[in-house]
């Protein structure tokens, strides 16, 4: 008996049994690599090098988990081999597996064993492989948590993004970038740039950002571009390019008063203008105002309703109002203005507008307006007129 060691080239693996001598070659397979959930053929090659069999050789595989068959062929009976010089005579098999959805990528033993006769060679230690390349290593975002919920101008948010690796492989080097160039936000004690060396499959990686909100930021909804770059346990780099929106809010500095009074003391009767005066950094809308009812006034305008409309940062917007009033002296106009900021958020204020009436010695005594001697005049004139007349009467 003689054995023959033959050195493996190209994934070959060389046997001899008695004066058999095998060469066993994995020619490829079909796809390379292969996705879990998929079908791979396994194509082999099988040489006979020694003399010719006197029994029937029989190649068979053996798919252990994630591997199985796809049609039921797990073995083949080649008959009874002829010797073959510098191959000359081979056979070739086809082995069709199905690979288990839930499979890791990475290489998969292909357990092989070959039989002739009471000899049996098994190939259970790597000597052959398939290549199993899970799905395109997908990087999702699972969640983003801002704090505080209504963030301000001036304010330092807290930005906390959980990524999760949806493959079946590990996920390295992912780097997630924003871009801060066209948004009210700064990097505060922190980068743009925030890295995680791993995330393993079906696992989160957590990243956090802390922003300080331009002071002169004006509300509204701004939208972050944003980039994350990782890479496949291959090597392979992926980009996913996105979008962080976050909502600065401004509590609204809306203020009224009367601008003009031209209420007529003597009959209590006049015009009203009311002034609205947005002292805020941001922009209002859609406001409108509602005169409410009093017992001080009588409203006289067609209605107690005005569509003002928007109101921009530093700018004001009037409206006049007819009223009558029977007070001389202090009293309140209530009014109820609602409006919308550039989020779109609704605001309701209910505002009591003071409001004074003078009675005609009031405006007197303030300067407000200059008496009349008119009528002293003419009264002083009219006695100084009895007087010499009387006089004149008794001189006759």
């Amino acid at each position: 008996m003689r054995y023959i060691i033959v050195l493996l080239l190209l994934s070959s693996v060389v046997f001899a049994a008695q004066d058999i001598e095998f060469t066993l070659t994995k020619i490829s397979q079909t796809p390379d690599p292969v996705e879990p959930g998929d079908v791979v053929e396994i194509n082999y090659k099988i040489e006979n090098e020694g003399d010719e069999t006197t029994e029937d050789v029989i190649i068979e595989i053996i798919p252990n988990y994630p591997l199985s068959s796809y049609d039921g062929v797990t073995e083949y009976n080649l008959g009874k081999l002829p010797a073959s010089v510098s191959g000359s005579h081979t056979e070739t098999v086809t082995f069709k597996l199905k690979i288990d959805e839930g499979a890791v990528g990475g290489d998969i033993n292909l357990d092989t064993k070959i039989s002739s006769g009471e000899t049996t060679y098994t190939y259970d230690e790597g000597e052959y492989v398939v290549d199993v390349r899970a799905n395109d290593a997908i990087l999702t975002i699972d969640s983003i948590d801002v704090y505080p919920d209504k963030v301000e101008a001036g304010d330092i948010v807290q930005i906390d993004i959980s990524l999760l690796n949806t493959a079946d492989t590990v996920i390295k080097d992912v780097s997630y970038e924003v871009d801060l160039n066209d948004a009210p936000f700064a990097p505060y004690q922190s980068s743009s740039v925030q890295q995680i060396d791993l995330i393993s499959s079906s696992s989160n990686g957590q990243i956090e950002y802390s922003l300080l909100v331009d002071p002169q930021a004006s509300s509204g909804l701004y939208k972050i571009n944003s980039t994350i770059t990782y890479y496949d346990d291959e090597g392979t780099e992926y980009t996913i390019d996105d979008i962080l929106a976050i909502s600065v809010y401004e509590t609204p500095q809306l203020r009224a008063y009367v601008k003009r009074n031209s209420i007529d003391s003597n009959t209590g009767q006049g015009d009203v203008t009311i002034e609205i005066a947005n002292a805020g950094i941001s922009n209002l809308k859609l406001l409108e105002l509602t005169v409410k009812d009093s017992a001080d006034f009588t409203l006289l305008s067609p209605t107690n309703y005005f569509y003002v409309g928007d109101i921009e940062s530093d700018d004001t917007e009037s409206e006049d109002v007819t009223i009558h009033t029977d007070v001389r002296g202090s009293f309140n106009i209530p009014l109820t203005l609602n409006y919308r900021d550039l989020n779109n958020m609704q605001y309701e204020q209910d505002i009591n507008i003071p409001i004074t009436v003078l009675s005609k010695n009031d405006q007197y005594q303030y300067g407000l307006e200059e008496r009349s001697y008119k009528s002293v005049i003419i009264t002083c004139i009219l006695l100084l007129g009895i007087i010499g007349f009387v006089w004149y009467k008794r001189k006759k």
